[in-house]
């Protein structure tokens, strides 16, 4: 699961290049600190929280519409790394960091 970790960290890191951190601490602070946890969601899901919310930066239900806008209904796109990644950037590229209450 190590190079699991490590491959999912550089796809945070890509989707985020100006802050990589940040989204690393989100990653991990949405997934309760377990990032393989997150991984297998990810990968094997899918894990959905009581609140609707899903994927590696756990992105809510009310953004469907921007997973429809590339390609895929949010309940298949949201486990996919790249798809959900691609999400999360467009959800902080509007709102910032601040759209995860792990962040604030």
């Amino acid at each position: 699961m190590a190079a699991d970790r490590m491959a999912l960290a550089q796809m945070v890191y890509a989707a985020f290049p100006e802050d990589p951190y940040m989204a690393e601490h989100v990653v991990w602070a949405e997934s309760i600190g377990d990032w393989n946890k997150n991984w297998q969601c990810t990968v094997y899901g899918p894990c959905w929280s009581p609140t609707s919310d899903c994927g590696l930066l756990q992105t809510n239900i009310i953004h469907a519409g921007k997973y429809e806008a590339l390609g895929y209904p949010i309940s298949v796109g949201c486990f996919i790394p790249e798809v959900n990644l691609a999400v999360a950037r467009m959800i902080y590229d509007g709102q910032g960091a601040g759209a995860w209450t792990t962040y604030r």
